[in-house]
């Protein structure tokens, strides 16, 4: 069978390169167990190419030459290729993220009542737990734990199914004159945290796993905090409305607080960072043994954390007014780097404990900020709320005045229509003379 195969691509390729004779392995000939033999001896014919062929249809023959199809041929390698590279790239991808599906279900499986597809995607029940949208990114849900209401993992992989999407990125990232490939494995983790007392401020690191925390009364607020990876922090800045009301600790402190100095630490506030990292210094080595953070974050798995972001905060800016407060979202998102095998995905499992860790501490207190900070972000989402109010009013009145101008002008135009032509060469005269009159006011009031 493979001895065929290969026959019929060295077939194919002669037809495209027009040789007379090519030299095929030892094995592939026809005849002769220790030597090599042409194409023309495996195909019985040694100009079968350039030989015309004539088929009967229906009542008429039809001559074919198989040289004259050099195109055809040309494009069925082509697309025979892309598929095969289609295929091997899909099995790539579905490898990387089943491996560390199967090893991280079952922790997951210890800390939430359910893991599975999750109806909220239009999923059906069933043993696998991932779910495809297409050859490159896959998903799988969590629910049923406390201060968690969902985590949603994202795999985001490198689109080695589709040979043009990699050129794309290849040369956008030669004309971007990017540092770092934009086409990447990450595995992003995000937790939907529950509504938080009363405004949803709640600061928090993003490692790209999603929890969707509950919401904590009365108002939902508890900042936004970031840890990222130097090497990432462009790139997890960019485009984020809620990290621009953090600060950039120095190294300095960073340190202090026990970090490795490969990552930064992101805060709207000092007292955020002392309640989910311990104070700087040895004061706080009682705390930071408590939450456990910079212990999994400094351990094996370092090489693979990109950023933990907790945030009260829309990604984006909203551009119709102040969120609701009863629509205000907390949420606590883990990026990773997608573990390429199996010891990289045992070691990512402590940064996904950490991150349930850490939200256990928010929940039970352990990680709670002082009422005076509470103030202080509490006055903050005030002043934004007031600024994105007054953004969303003023594009309404101008909005507004356009329509009126618009309703004007088209009453003036029908009013006008209705007079007669002596009457509207005298109106139009008026026009012309006032707006004579207007320049000759504005280019004396320039020469005064």
């Amino acid at each position: 069978m493979m001895r065929q195969a290969a026959r019929v691509v060295c077939a194919v390729a002669l037809l495209v390169t027009g040789a007379a004779a090519v030299e095929l392995p030892f094995g592939l000939g026809g005849s002769g167990s220790g030597g090599s033999s042409s194409v023309a001896d495996v195909l019985d014919a040694k100009t079968w190419y350039t030989s015309n062929y004539t088929f009967p249809v229906w009542s008429q023959n039809y001559t074919v030459r198989p040289i004259d199809y050099k195109v055809e041929a040309s494009l069925l390698l082509l697309v025979a290729l892309y598929i095969f590279l289609h295929l091997l790239g899909k099995a790539r991808n579905q490898a990387m993220a089943k491996t560390w599906a199967n090893v991280a279900v079952p922790m997951l499986a210890d800390e939430f009542a359910v893991v599975g597809k999750g109806t909220e995607i239009g999923a059906s029940d069933g043993e696998e737990h991932l779910v495809w949208n297409g050859a490159g990114d896959a998903l799988l849900f969590a629910t049923g734990r406390r201060g968690v209401n969902s985590l949603h993992a994202y795999f985001e992989l490198v689109p080695y199914h589709d040979p043009l999407a990699l050129l794309y990125h290849f040369v956008g990232d030669i004309v971007a004159a990017t540092v770092s490939s934009s086409a990447r494995d990450t595995l992003s983790l995000h937790f939907a945290l529950p509504y938080q007392s009363p405004d949803n401020v709640s600061g928090v690191d993003t490692l790209s796993l999603h929890f969707a925390l509950p919401y904590q009364s009365p108002d939902n607020v508890s900042g936004v905090f970031a840890i990222i990876s130097k090497t990432a922090l462009r790139r997890s800045r960019a485009g984020r409305f809620d990290l621009t009301f953090t600060k950039l600790a120095g190294d300095a402190e960073t340190s202090a607080r026990k970090l490795d100095e490969r990552f930064v630490v992101l805060s709207e506030t000092s007292d955020l960072s002392d309640s989910l990292l311990g104070e700087q210094g040895a004061k706080g080595d009682a705390h930071r043994d408590k939450v456990g953070l910079q212990i999994a974050i400094n351990g094996p798995a370092k090489d693979l954390l990109e950023s933990l972001i907790l945030t009260d905060l829309p990604h984006e800016r909203p551009w119709n007014g102040p969120v609701p407060v009863e629509k205000r979202t907390r949420s606590l998102v883990l990026t990773l780097q997608a573990p390429h095998n199996i010891t990289e995905a045992r070691a990512s499992l402590a940064l996904v404990e950490a991150a349930c860790n850490l939200l256990d501490a928010m929940e039970l207190g352990a990680a709670r900020l002082s009422a005076l900070t509470l103030t202080k972000l509490r006055k903050t989402r005030a002043e934004l709320d007031k600024e994105l109010l007054d953004e969303s009013l003023k594009e309404q009145r101008e909005a507004e005045k356009e329509a009126r101008e618009e309703a004007k002008r088209k009453a003036d135009a029908e009013k006008f229509s209705k007079l007669s032509e002596k009457e509207q060469a005298k109106k139009k005269e008026l026009e012309k003379k006032r707006a004579q009159r207007k320049a000759g006011k504005s280019m004396r009031g320039r020469s005064g």
